[in-house]
């Protein structure tokens, strides 16, 4: 009888013993996208207020089917401000006497759309892009082609507000606000709206970014995580999809960092990469 060797032995053995195995290969999975239902902060830019040439931008995005009607929405951050209020003459010069300051000093102040331009409207799936100097803008950046409003708010930010006296008798008083338009490096931007219904405003989004930390006793947006310090001449972007999950650390990449190669992008589809 002729004899099997060993090894081929094995070999048979393990043929039957061992399952038939299939080679099969899985695409990765679709990220979850988690859109926003509203109007949201989109990409943020600032460099140092000791920077020889510091200038800071937002851009927000309108990711809904709705048109947005920009003289409702305001913008609040740190900085330093004054809101005082006086009435005028008949000249429309100020009363000396009358000059009253409602309040000054470093805190979060507003710059409401309004203010800087009246009628803007953001149509569905536009951008809108506010900053304190638009020919920086556009030289650092890949400015892009997207369609929407760009607003130009000088850095040293003034609004008046004119009010009528129906008293003819009775001088007509003017509201007025003086504030720094320049972002802080560590900070939180909240994107706030003002309706007939809601006259003390609604805030409906919030950025943190430099690693900021709530230090006003109960935080009011708990789950709100910061992202890191925004890099020289680069900008934090939120992903793809108006990708929101409340919490900006989850929301937002930051350019040429997170995202290798990349650069600020303003007024065009800055969430090209999906979380």
């Amino acid at each position: 009888m002729k004899r099997i060797a060993p090894f081929a032995i094995l070999s048979i053995l393990l043929a039957f013993a061992l399952p038939s195995c299939e080679l099969v290969t899985e695409n990765p999975p679709e990220p979850i996208l988690k859109p926003a239902n509203h109007f949201v902060i989109n990409e943020v830019f600032t460099l140092p207020k000791t920077h020889q040439r510091a200038f800071s931008w937002i851009e927000m995005y309108n990711p809904t089917r709705d048109t947005i009607d920009l003289d409702e929405w305001a913008i609040a951050f740190r900085s330093t401000g004054q809101l005082t209020r006086y009435a005028v003459d008949s000249l429309g010069r100020p009363i000396f006497a009358s000059i009253i300051v409602l309040r000054q000093g470093e805190g979060e102040w507003e710059i409401p759309f309004k203010a800087v331009e009246q009628g803007r409207k953001v149509f569905p799936f536009e951008f809108a892009t506010i900053t304190n100097n638009e020919e920086r803008l556009l030289s650092y950046t890949d400015y892009g082609l997207g369609l929407g409003p760009k607003l130009e708010a000088s850095r040293s930010f003034v609004w008046e507000q004119f009010f009528e006296n129906p008293d003819t008798t009775r001088p007509d008083t003017v509201l007025q606000l003086v504030l720094d338009f320049q972002l802080e490096t560590t900070d939180q931007i909240l994107l706030k709206r003002y309706t007939q219904q809601n006259p003390q405003g609604q805030v409906v989004d919030v950025v943190r970014y430099g690693n900021y930390v709530y230090t006003g006793g109960s935080d009011p947006y708990p789950n709100c995580r910061s992202i890191g310090v925004i890099p020289e001449f680069q900008s934090i972007a939120r992903y793809n999809g108006a990708y929101n999950t409340g919490n900006t650390a989850e929301d937002f990449y930051r350019t040429g960092i997170d995202v290798p190669g990349t650069r600020p992008i303003p007024h065009w589809l800055s969430q090209a990469y999906k979380q």
